[in-house]
């Protein structure tokens, strides 16, 4: 169910491309020290091109009505941490084998903290991300309940972080993963994220959504 394909159809392509050139915008608006006439075109411009996309459905909508499954890996595609078709995902590209997960990603002036640094809650959130894969690949699928993140050294942006997870234990209904973030080899940041395993009735339950 998370592996996402390299090949799509023509929609989801598009839909790919398009999170590619609005990455690409939302860190020239974060950089640009462009005029004000010049960043009121822009505006009106972005305006006009969200006036050409309509709504659609929310993923707690389509899992509600049974449609998420009929290609659940183009809204898995959609996170916002590694979903390629997600502007505002990085987005990580994570590979899992033999319960030994991994992740190489270069963030930038999207998820600055302070000056150069990568913000701790980003790094946070993508520990979060890897560590949850690891789980659920790994035939344990649940939802995070304890995140512990110690930071070492400054994580940089622009430069490749090497995340790098395992799990350490399963006890009843808990899975437990530690993981690691290193530049260089140096390691700047390292993770223990606990899971709750869920059955089928307590995801349904909890991915419908509020009614």
């Amino acid at each position: 169910m998370w592996e996402i394909p390299d090949e799509v159809d023509p929609q989801w392509a598009a839909r790919r491309s398009l999170a590619d050139a609005l990455r690409t915008l939302i860190e020239k608006c974060v950089r640009t020290e462009a005029d004000a006439q010049t960043l009121a075109e822009a505006e009106a411009r972005v305006v006009e091109a969200a006036r050409l996309l309509p709504e659609g459905r929310t993923a707690a909508e389509a899992f509600k009505d049974g449609s998420y499954f009929d290609a659940p890996g183009e809204w898995i595609d959609r996170g916002a941490m590694f979903g390629r078709c997600n502007p505002v995902a990085p987005p990580m590209e994570i590979h899992t084998e033999d319960g030994h997960t991994e992740c190489t990603v270069v963030l930038d002036e999207r998820h600055v903290g302070a000056p150069g640094m990568v913000h701790g809650g980003i790094l946070a959130a993508c520990f979060d991300q890897l560590c949850g894969h690891c789980a659920v690949l790994s035939g344990h699928p649940g939802l995070t309940v304890e995140l512990e993140v110690r930071f070492r050294k400054p994580a940089h942006v622009h430069v490749p972080l090497v995340f790098e997870a395992n799990i350490t234990q399963v006890r009843g209904r808990m899975v437990t993963v530690e993981a690691t973030c290193c530049r260089e080899e140096e390691e700047v940041a390292h993770c223990r994220a606990v899971f709750m395993i869920l059955d089928r009735e307590q995801g349904d339950a909890l991915f419908k959504g509020l009614d």
